[in-house]
């Protein structure tokens, strides 16, 4: 029951999903620093932009988990996706320290939904019994993201300016986008989820075994 064959496809979505937004934090992440080295800004001013970012995601995490709950897991995934690649591709263009700020907030606002929104698909459809090693899974394909995005952009900058390789990172979150816009379904009712359907066959086994 272990095998990627019985994982449930949807999940296998997610998970390849996840594994291009991993590759486009990775890059963002590889050179961000680089970049705001590069146009003058001091090491206490980029320590404080990380703050911003910080506080977007926090200040998101409950509203996104609300939104999930008017809109559907699979949209606020899809439109932080979407909305995450515009700040990556705008972030080499800023050169003021608020204008940057701003999308580093927003940037961790948008995190944050991709974050809440993969996670609420993953535990509505991972079975009882299933849900740490699926959410294992998860981890493994999002850092495996964060592996490859630094590897990559090592040989973006080599051949092309720091630039493209922020767009190339915009370029993965919104393929990212398009495949769970694409291959992810509708939330489905919580009683269709497989795992509801799981706990209702172990609830009706225990039943029989105790008759």
């Amino acid at each position: 029951m272990s095998s990627s064959s019985s994982i449930d496809a949807h999940l296998r979505v997610l998970f390849r999903s996840t594994l291009l937004f991993g590759i486009a934090c990775g890059i963002s992440i590889a050179l961000s620093s680089l970049h705001l080295n590069a146009i003058g800004f001091s090491m206490g001013k980029i320590g404080y932009l990380a703050i911003f970012f910080g506080a977007g995601v926090v200040l998101s995490a409950l509203p996104a988990g609300y939104l999930i709950r008017r809109v559907s897991a699979k949209w606020t995934l899809v439109c932080s996706l979407f909305l995450y690649s515009t700040t990556v591709i705008a972030f080499p263009i800023l050169k003021s320290f608020e204008a940057i700020a701003a999308v580093r907030f927003l940037d961790g606002i948008f995190t944050a939904g991709v974050w809440v929104g993969s996670e609420t698909i993953l535990l509505m459809r991972a079975e009882p019994g299933r849900k740490a090693y699926l959410t294992t899974l998860y981890a493994i394909w999002l850092s495996s993201g964060y592996v490859a995005g630094p590897l990559l952009s090592m040989g973006i900058v080599y051949v092309a300016p720091m630039y493209a390789a922020f767009i190339v990172s915009g370029g993965f979150a919104i393929a990212s986008g398009l495949f769970s816009l694409i291959l992810l379904p509708r939330d489905e009712a919580p009683d269709q989820l497989p795992s509801a359907k799981r706990a209702e066959g172990d609830h009706a086994e225990a039943s029989d075994s105790q008759a």
